[in-house]
């Protein structure tokens, strides 16, 4: 296997994706193997991954939050929002109100820096949501940026059973 190297993303399966098409279009501009391993680490950074999470209740079974902040969370209408930096899952930011409502504050968050994000690809990567509250999300991001593509994915069960159903993920890359 001396013809295989392996490049920790950092970041969960949607965000492999991103650096694969990157690597990808890299591959068919005809960069060599060794310069593409080089803008793999670079574009590694520029992913951004993050989460909202409509119920901390999945959160409090796994463990991951206490009961006290689970109660707490459903009390006052607190939805988190999951980052990745680091390879590391943290809390970035708490969204309160209602899920809709909350679900727009954060879509407006993520892209409040229009010019800085790359329009080819979005992934929206979810657990336990209809077809219509897909279609809702989506609309709400083309009100913000237009995408050239946008991929629904379903949530891999590790997130999913963690972060629990009404969870979704805005996966997306920066410009350099």
């Amino acid at each position: 296997f001396d013809n295989v190297i392996v490049i920790d993303s950092g970041h969960l399966s949607s965000g492999m994706g991103l650096m694969a098409l990157c690597a990808a279009e890299a591959v068919e501009s005809g960069m060599s193997a060794e310069a593409i391993v080089s803008e793999m680490k670079s574009v590694r950074k520029r992913v951004k991954t993050s989460f909202i999470v409509t119920d901390t209740e999945y959160l409090a079974r796994s463990g991951r939050v206490s009961q006290n902040l689970h109660t707490l969370c459903r009390s006052f209408m607190i939805h988190p929002v999951i980052v990745l930096k680091n390879s590391s899952m943290q809390v970035g930011a708490l969204r309160v109100g209602t899920r809709d409502y909350a679900w727009k504050k954060y879509i407006s968050s993520l892209f409040h820096t229009l010019g800085q994000i790359d329009k080819k690809t979005l992934f929206i990567t979810y657990a336990g949501l209809t077809r219509e509250e897909l279609d809702e999300i989506k609309e709400l991001v083309n009100q913000k940026v237009s995408f050239e593509h946008i991929i629904c994915q379903k949530a891999s069960p590790a997130v999913a059973t963690n972060c629990g159903p009404g969870t979704f993920g805005l996966l997306f890359m920066m410009k350099d």
